[in-house]
């Protein structure tokens, strides 16, 4: 399946539209809906988010990510530690 292509206004108006969102004035469904409006498919839509992300951007979510996961294991690890001397 061939990769979906998007021209230079496309390009422009999908650059803009995720630094709006980056900015905080519209919503991450806000954004998405103009993508798929300017690109035409949700395809390109996810072509032009993937264009635009940068490696800095992904190693910031990764580490939010790692953050929240190590963040719900120290949860869960305290629950069942006050759950243990409850019962004990």
């Amino acid at each position: 399946m061939p990769k979906p292509r998007i021209n230079d206004i496309q390009q422009y108006l999908g650059v803009e539209t995720v630094h709006h969102w980056r900015d905080g004035l519209i919503d991450r469904r806000e954004m998405l809906r103009q993508l798929v409006g300017i690109c035409g498919t949700t395809a390109g839509a996810a072509a032009l988010l993937a264009a635009c992300s940068s490696s800095d951007t992904t190693k910031a979510a990764q580490a939010s990510s790692a953050g929240t996961a190590a963040s719900s294991a120290g949860t869960a690890a305290s629950s069942a530690g006050t759950a243990a001397s409850s019962a004990g």
